[in-house]
């Protein structure tokens, strides 16, 4: 059975949101896959992520934890894996990032 963390869980929910054009559930899917990438160690990844998420407008506890979340990764991973995923960032839409996601 499923979890609300299992990353399989969340990749479902993440590719049914993005199908229905839900772009604020999208948009937290990816903060929660991001979190997760954290706990399994992929912090690189999870760099990627939460920084491609924080160039979007976001609310509340979203917008709370993404900002959480990078700064935990900021004082963790070396300051180049920030601005790759920056890049990254820059170089991507949101369709993208779901694609890379979901092949993930």
């Amino acid at each position: 059975m499923d979890t609300p963390n299992d990353p399989n869980h969340l990749r479902r929910v993440l590719e049914i949101s993005h199908r229905s054009n839900n772009q604020s559930l999208v948009l937290t899917i990816l903060v929660r896959i991001a979190e997760w990438l954290d706990d399994s160690g992929d912090k690189d990844s999870a760099a990627e992520l939460v920084i491609f998420v924080l160039e979007y407008p976001l609310f509340g506890r979203t917008r709370a934890r993404a900002e959480e979340l990078y700064l935990q990764l900021e004082a963790e991973v070396c300051p180049r894996v920030l601005v790759d995923a920056r890049t990254t960032a820059n170089e991507r839409t949101l369709d993208d990032m779901v694609a890379a996601v979901l092949a993930g």
